[in-house]
């Protein structure tokens, strides 16, 4: 599908790693290669990607990586990535005490905040605390890589448990695999149930204490592309590996409560 969008006027390419819609996970180094051998650079956005598996921007030849850190379990913040040779040639945001070489403060507005900055350290921390519960005692990688490796597993589970429930139901659609048999998808699921309005099912799961919500969670293009805009938009429920399968039963339970009792109040009107 990338091909007939490239040509030789194309100087860079943008991709999410992971839609935050369909779930599903994109294989970024081959896409890296396509674009690199066309002669462009490539920029992924990461934010739906980074809470769920390892990242190594040197395996992927990535040229800019971005996320936000407080999907990854810390501060309201972000950060980009980006190839050193490729920052410097970057213009500056015109600071007079900044030149081109000042790699990467040229392209910060202003100090960082440095409570936010220190305290993402203990993203590092936590998913280390993790591998070590997994059982791996060698570097701080290979403990990063194993915590992904249990993380990947619970969410599996609790992804495919959803799923289930959701495949069950004649009047649901999936958006986006309705599996998930190799682990490419992750536990960010959206659906909608025909004719039911988004806001009406979210507020009554609201009362059950259960986050779920709707919209085009800021895809709009591709929810106007699958014609997802009407009746509120989708349904979204974004699991992490610190849910639980009795959670995700707990939802699915308020979930036939309040379908059924949408059903009785059409059949009554």
């Amino acid at each position: 599908d990338l091909a007939p969008l490239m040509s030789e006027r194309t100087k860079l390419v943008c991709v999410t790693h992971c839609s935050n819609i369909l779930g599903s996970i994109n294989p970024i180094r081959e896409i890296a290669d396509f674009v690199h051998a066309r002669g462009a650079k490539i920029c992924v956005d990461a934010v739906a990607y980074a809470p769920h598996r390892a990242v190594d921007v040197q395996a992927f030849d990535v040229d800019y990586y971005v996320f936000s850190l407080y999907k990854t379990y810390g501060p309201h913040y972000a950060l980009m990535y980006g190839k050193y040779d490729l920052l410097l040639e970057l213009d500056t945001l015109y600071h007079y005490f900044y030149g081109r070489d000042k790699v990467p403060g040229k392209l910060e507005p202003g100090n960082p905040n440095y409570e936010l900055a220190y305290s993402t350290c203990g993203i590092v921390d936590y998913l280390v605390s993790l591998g070590e519960q997994a059982g791996e005692t060698g570097t701080v990688r290979q403990k990063i890589e194993a915590a992904y490796g249990a993380i990947t597993a619970q969410e599996d589970a609790l992804t495919e448990r959803l799923l289930t429930y959701l495949r069950s139901r004649n009047d649901c659609r999936i958006i986006g695999q309705s599996a998930n048999p190799d682990s490419q998808r992750v536990p960010t699921i959206a659906f909608r149930f025909d004719g039911r309005e988004a806001a009406d099912l979210c507020k009554a799961m609201d009362a059950e204490k259960i986050a779920m919500r709707f919209g085009d969670f800021h895809s709009r293009r591709l929810a106007e592309y699958l014609g997802l805009t009407d009746h509120g938009g989708m349904l979204r429920v974004s699991m992490v590996h610190y849910n639980t399968i009795e959670e995700v039963d707990r939802f699915t339970a308020a979930l036939d409560t309040i379908l059924a009792g949408e059903a009785g109040l059409a059949k009554a009107s």
